[in-house]
């Protein structure tokens, strides 16, 4: 049996590496350094099972980034996980269902597996 997939996007590389260590024994991590490198990802026919994108990153930020792979992906949660406050873009994000979930970094690795292994139906 395969693993659900996990795409995650982030312009640091470091977050990248401590995201695909903390989840690789649960999912497929997939990562992405910038919106632009997933949403090619994402055109080109991926179709992972969570989505999960950085706030603040160069060109474009995870709402917006979030907002223009919608139509690709329409069944995957999606979620931001961001170092900052909730801002009233990510409030309206929020209200609208664009996403799922807001999370704080530093994540705590077991609420944030819970909370990805709800949506994907593993127990």
């Amino acid at each position: 049996m395969s693993l659900p997939q996990i795409l995650y996007v982030d312009d640091e590389e470091m977050n990248l590496l401590l995201f695909s260590l903390n989840f690789k024994k649960h999912f497929e991590v997939l990562t992405a350094k910038d919106p632009q490198e997933a949403y090619q990802k994402v055109a080109a026919g991926l179709k992972p099972d969570v989505v999960v994108s950085d706030m603040k990153m160069p060109g474009q930020n995870g709402v917006e980034f979030l907002q223009s792979i919608r139509g690709h992906l329409q069944e995957a949660p999606f979620y931001i996980l961001t170092g900052f406050e909730i801002n009233e873009e990510i409030q309206q994000a929020l209200n609208s269902g664009l996403i799922r979930n807001y999370l704080r970094k530093p994540f705590n690795r077991d609420s944030l597996l819970e909370e990805f292994q709800r949506v994907v139906g593993q127990n």
